[in-house]
């Protein structure tokens, strides 16, 4: 079971239904265990009762459960025991001995007991949720309320090692999916448009009160202060309904990372709430990179200064942590860009497989978490690729993407059939992904997201809108890619393009954080074609889409590195294209075969093609191309769960070759 859940091909599936949405829902013959409350027991049980072959388990929460079995009593056994009963209707004798003799070895736990306590609070519970998951104990109890923030970065570590020394056993001579996330890393964040002052002016003072300190919280602990400061407060009804709020807020994301990690059976670092307040250095980031007079030196400053703050607000125990995961599959949960964190010097995003999953808006984060269900793509699904175009007819970058694209799909050895729909409204926007039926589709346009507005935007022909309006009545492939500007802006506002694909049921969003370069953009995606016909077919191996989309980035940000030497070093095209075809190709072989020092390996290659110091070049590609074009897109989703594996038949066939 842990190899399953740690190679992203296990996990949970829970789907939440309202009670008037059940009466509607198709019951199907497949195992589901459906779990109500007392308010939705009586309407379960009738909806039940009228399917003529109830194969359904029902438990209730309801603390009079009647003839209903109580969640409490839900346990493996009972849950091992309904499946067999229910399969033993559908398959021989001989078959059903077989199943029998599978279900009491999966039932058996090998009873352990893990050398860390329980701290018996949110921050902590995901860990310890995943370790009981699956039959381990934790060491007694420490309850955590109240403690340090040191406290509390001790025990996140400290479940995290536990987990991870256990997983590693488990995995130790079995295949593992690289780029399945080995690591969860969390940050919670609030609203980005809430703020005190938006209360009426008759407001109490307590609830303004409450709220700012909701929205300043640096620490593990909210509201660190005096009894007679704090007592008045809670005194007020409605300064205990917004702290009400927030808690059960809280519960809700410590369930959905708790899920996550269960899921995944790897451990979940939380972060303070402190590390999301790099906000104004992202702002002023961001505003620097829309201006668009200032220099690589300058933005390259900026991001490193952006990376050095979330270092400096992420407690050491942590960050320990985090470092032990180079190379490995990071997966990242909140609106905050961890991807900029530095490990071991360079940016988590190009140091580890990342994908971020936003926690907003709405319940994104939930719908994303509960829902674990693997998708296995094989090569043979990417050979028809749709390209929406969205520009007016006189827009001087119409063509820009789709010359990129076709100078390389005359490269590949198996192009795949590039489908290009130019839309002029939003019915042909609509009409044109769900025409289609691949597996993905890029978007080619205008994108944008004001700090005034809480919805990101996208302009179809001389019309702009926000992708929620097509909520139902679009259909959106499982992977997606925005050549479009600031479609998940560094600001982490909730409402972004790309989390509104992301609710419409995408699982793989590449999304941007700031406005991109065109020319640069299309180079970008004309390598990902590129990728998909002369890379895909040739892996042996089951792969995470997340570690194709990083395999891409890491070798775009390469050519972005050479583009800056070059402009540096005043090469003439004879010396570039010699630094291009030795440092190129070999930081590709290494990318391809997950090397952890792969961006080492190409600077110290392009000091030995140069004839210069390492350390100078080293120096050169911290002040002049530490954050690239490359670095402006943003991997969102759950990519972990969609893998690109050849049919048997496939493999057959290139053996023979």
């Amino acid at each position: 079971m842990i190899r399953q859940r740690a190679s992203g091909v296990g996990g949970y599936n829970v789907m939440l239904l309202e009670v008037e949405l059940f009466s509607q829902f198709a019951l199907t013959d497949e195992l589901v265990c459906i779990i109500s409350d007392a308010t939705s027991r009586a309407a379960v049980e009738q909806r039940l009762a009228s399917y003529p072959m109830p194969q359904w388990l029902h438990a209730t929460t309801d603390p009079k459960p009647g003839k209903t079995l109580s969640f409490a009593k839900l346990s493996r056994a009972v849950l091992r025991t309904w499946a067999l009963q229910l399969l033993g209707t559908q398959v021989t004798a001989d078959q059903q001995e077989q199943l029998a003799a599978k279900a009491r070895r999966v039932g058996v736990w090998r009873k352990r007991t893990v050398n860390a306590p329980s701290g018996q609070h949110n921050i902590t519970t995901p860990t310890e949720l995943a370790l009981t998951s699956l039959g381990f104990q934790m060491n007694g109890s420490t309850p955590l309320d109240g403690a340090a923030d040191a406290d509390f970065a001790n025990a996140l570590a400290n479940n995290a090692q536990q987990l991870r020394r256990i997983r590693e056993e488990a995995t130790a001579r079995w295949y593992s999916i690289p780029g399945t996330p080995a690591l969860i890393v969390s940050v919670p964040s609030v609203y980005r448009h809430l703020s005190a002052r938006r209360f009426p002016r008759d407001a109490p003072k307590s609830l303004r009160f409450v709220v700012a300190q909701i929205l300043r919280q640096e620490q593990y602990i909210a509201m660190r202060r005096p009894r007679e400061t704090i007592v008045p407060v809670l005194n007020e009804p409605l300064a205990q309904v917004a702290l009400q709020t927030r808690a059960a807020e809280l519960n809700c994301y410590t369930t959905a990372l708790s899920v996550a990690g269960a899921s995944l059976f790897c451990p979940v670092l939380r972060c303070p709430p402190q590390t999301d307040r790099v906000r104004e250095l992202l702002i002023r980031l961001a505003g620097v990179i829309r201006g668009g007079n200032a220099t690589a030196e300058r933005i390259s400053r900026m991001a490193m200064k952006v990376g050095q703050t979330l270092m400096e607000t992420i407690p050491e125990p942590i960050l320990n942590e985090i470092n032990r995961y180079a190379n490995q599959g990071v997966k990242l949960i909140g609106d905050t860009p961890l991807e900029l964190l530095p490990v071991n010097g360079v940016p988590l995003a190009l140091r580890s497989i990342t994908s971020r999953m936003p926690t907003l808006p709405g319940n994104l984060l939930m719908r994303h978490s509960l829902l674990r269900r693997p998708t296995i793509l094989a090569p043979t699904h990417f050979q028809e690729v749709l390209l929406v175009r969205a520009f007016t007819a006189d827009d001087p970058m119409r063509r820009v993407l789709t010359l990129a694209v076709e100078q390389f799909l005359e490269r590949c050895s198996n192009p795949p059939r590039l489908k290009i729909v130019d839309v002029k409204s939003k019915e042909q926007f609509v009409d044109a992904f769900n025409m289609f039926d691949g597996a993905l589709a890029i978007f080619d346009g205008h994108g944008s997201q004001v700090r005034q507005s809480a919805e990101g935007t996208i302009s179809v022909g001389s019309i702009r809108f926000s992708p929620f309006e097509l909520y139902g009545k679009i259909r959106i492939p499982p992977i997606l890619i925005l050549s479009a500007c600031e479609t998940h802006t560094f600001e982490g506002y909730e409402s972004s393009v790309a989390s509104a694909f992301l609710m419409m049921g995408c699982k793989s969003v590449l999304g941007t954080l700031a406005p991109i370069d065109a020319a640069k953009a299309a180079m970008l995606v004309g390598r990902f074609i590129f990728r998909l016909s002369d890379f895909l077919p040739y892996v042996t191996q089951t792969m995470p889409w997340s570690q194709v989309v990083s395999g891409m980035l890491r070798m775009t940000y390469t050519t972005d590195v050479l583009h800056a030497m070059k402009s540096r070093f005043s090469l003439t095209k004879e010396e570039y294209e010699k630094l291009h075809r030795t440092v190129q190709t070999a930081a590709n072989v290494d990318i391809n075969r997950s090397v952890t020092d792969w961006l080492e390996n190409a600077l110290k290659a392009i000091a030995g093609v140069l004839k210069r110091d390492e350390a100078a070049i080293q120096k050169t590609w911290r002040e002049t191309c530490y954050f690239t074009e490359s670095l402006r897109y943003v991997h969102l989703g759950q990519p972990e769960h969609l893998f690109v594996a050849r049919r048997k038949s496939e493999r057959n066939a290139t053996s023979q070759v």
